[in-house]
């Protein structure tokens, strides 16, 4: 049997997920609007949590790893890299192009 004190700790997160839940679905209308019709939006037209998603280091990451992905499948290059991720605000950056060395290394400016 479940005591008082155990019912209001259920009652506290049930409250929780249920704003969580609210905001997840604000959001979502939020995304829909815009991906409905992009060409009527900027990213000045975003929520500020909506701007912090996108412009986070983890969304670029996954967002590069897309791309790379299909960068790959193009041109049937694949990159094998284990801990060589930098990630952040670049100037310039060039990649050193001698394919028989296997070794893929950029030459970055950083902000």
């Amino acid at each position: 049997m479940i005591n008082k004190k155990e019912c209001e700790n259920l009652l506290e997160i049930q409250s929780g997920i249920q704003s969580e839940i609210e905001f997840l679905e604000e959001l979502s209308e939020e995304i829909n609007k815009i991906t409905d019709n992009p060409k009527n939006y900027t990213q000045n037209d975003f929520s500020q949590y909506l701007k912090n998603i996108l412009e986070s280091k983890s969304n670029k990451y996954q967002s590069f790893i897309r791309e790379l992905t299909q960068l790959s499948k193009d041109y049937g290059v694949v990159i094998k890299s284990i801990g060589g991720v930098q990630i952040g605000e670049m100037k310039n950056i060039e990649y050193s192009d001698d394919e028989t060395s296997g070794d893929l290394i950029p030459t970055v400016d950083w902000v």
